[in-house]
């Protein structure tokens, strides 16, 4: 099933607004090396095929 998870904050980095070559870019296979929490803490950790939302279901 799909679960709701939390995405930290200290991994993430905001763009950099300059126009200058890229030496400290990420290499591809570790641009997404984070640990995805899941919201509940009863819940289990997502795994790698399993579908998960960073926001709660819409109250329709």
């Amino acid at each position: 099933g799909a679960s709701r998870v939390m995405m930290p904050n200290t991994e993430v980095e905001a763009p950099a607004q300059r126009n200058d070559a890229a030496p400290h870019r990420v290499p591809r296979r570790d641009r997404y090396r984070f640990q995805l929490r899941p919201h509940n803490p009863d819940h289990k950790t997502p795994g790698v095929k399993d579908l998960v939302y960073l926001e709660s279901s819409p109250g329709f």
